[in-house]
């Protein structure tokens, strides 16, 4: 009797610290849950979240940004027929580009065939950034976590990307004024989106611990995942090595003749020799294509965040909208393009591609494997 006693008063000595521990456990839970309660619900000093207003500041910023590039691109005046008579060279384009520093005439620069055609497909890829970006942005309106994590990252693509790629083109591609106004709003914007802390960097601090949200094992094998995985990797390809590569030599030498065959065999075939030859004699057009390229890479970030934080209902939605974007741009965007753009049908084959592909992937059911244990 003595020692069952003993037993008993043991075991309840070993089950009073687990006890201890496992009210410790839950009450961090719980403490945890509020946190995020409070993080999720309406602002009570205001109308919007922190996320939710610097989101509407950098989408606000977007468009302006969008709207300095279509009024940079020259005024047609057409016929009766609807045959171009006449161009007209914009201000905005005047007063961007530097054209002293290039020996060039502004007005004749700014009408050059080359420019113009780079203009037009950064115009067209700027709306498919926008749209695509508002959609993600939708998807996580209610959630602050990750509207922030989402604006942190805006902060290195396009933001700090287009500061860098500004300062490196200063004064020989574009003028001073023009590039120290955008500098100055790339600071501010900054400011305004700068993370709270360290677990608020997105891939980084908090990952994938929150509340809602799929578990990793089952969310990065649907059907879903990875159609959003290969969207992103498609668009970092596009970015890096078919337009950033063939750019490095005609950066360093600005677009030289001695770069037209490079450029014309790796990586710039949606251009046609044409637009290479007006492209090469005119470096402005260095400058727009840096931007497509950031454009590219904002693509990619965009769908590897959507892969990594949103759920499978969000990531639907976004390739509901991916197919949309695309269907457009096959539609009616690389019409507008034609003259300018070779193998024109070739690039609209790709846009339906991803249109259909997207379209199945937000009708078909997730189509979760799991690995078979044992």
């Amino acid at each position: 009797m003595a020692n069952n006693k003993n037993k008993r008063r043991s075991k309840a000595r070993e089950a009073t610290p687990k006890a201890k521990n496992s009210d410790i456990v839950e009450a961090k839970n719980a403490s945890t849950a509020v946190g995020d309660n409070n993080m999720n619900a309406p602002p009570a000093n205001g109308i919007f979240s922190r996320g939710q207003l610097t989101s509407l500041i950098f989408l606000t910023m977007g468009l302006s940004r969008l709207l300095q590039v279509s009024n940079a691109i020259p005024k047609e005046t057409q016929g009766d027929d609807g045959s171009v008579l006449s161009l007209t060279a914009s201000h905005t384009c005047m007063s961007f580009f530097n054209g002293t520093a290039m020996d060039e005439d502004p007005a004749s620069m700014c009408l050059d065939e080359g420019l113009n055609a780079l203009l037009k497909y950064k115009y067209a890829l700027g709306w498919q950034v926008t749209v695509l970006v508002f959609s993600v942005m939708l998807q996580c309106w209610n959630r602050d976590e990750w509207l922030i994590r989402l604006n942190v990252g805006f902060l290195v693509t396009p933001i700090l990307a287009s500061m860098l790629a500004l300062l490196s083109v200063e004064e020989t591609l574009i003028h001073k004024g023009s590039a120290r106004q955008q500098v100055i709003m790339a600071v501010v914007l900054s400011c305004v989106g700068a993370p709270p802390s360290v677990d608020w960097i997105p891939f980084l601090g908090g990952t994938n611990n929150l509340p809602g949200s799929v578990p990793r094992g089952s969310k990065s094998k649907s059907l879903q995942s990875l159609m959003i995985m290969t969207m992103a990797c498609y668009f970092f390809f596009q970015g890096v090595v078919q337009w950033g590569y063939p750019l490095v030599p005609s950066y360093i030498q600005l677009w030289s003749a001695e770069n037209l065959d490079s450029a014309a065999s790796v990586g710039m075939e949606w251009v046609n020799k044409e637009v290479i030859t007006a492209v090469t004699k005119t470096p402005a057009s260095l400058v727009v294509m840096l931007f497509m390229i950031i454009d590219k890479l904002t693509l990619a970030f965009l769908f590897f965040f959507a892969w990594f934080y949103l759920p499978e209902q969000q990531q639907r939605t976004l390739l509901l909208y991916t197919a949309v974007v695309h269907f457009v741009s096959g539609t009616y965007q690389w019409p507008w393009l034609e003259n300018q753009v070779i193998d024109n049908s070739n690039h609209r084959m790709v846009d339906f591609t991803i249109a259909g592909f997207g379209l199945l992937a937000w009708i078909l059911p997730p189509l979760i494997w799991k690995k078979k244990v044992g």
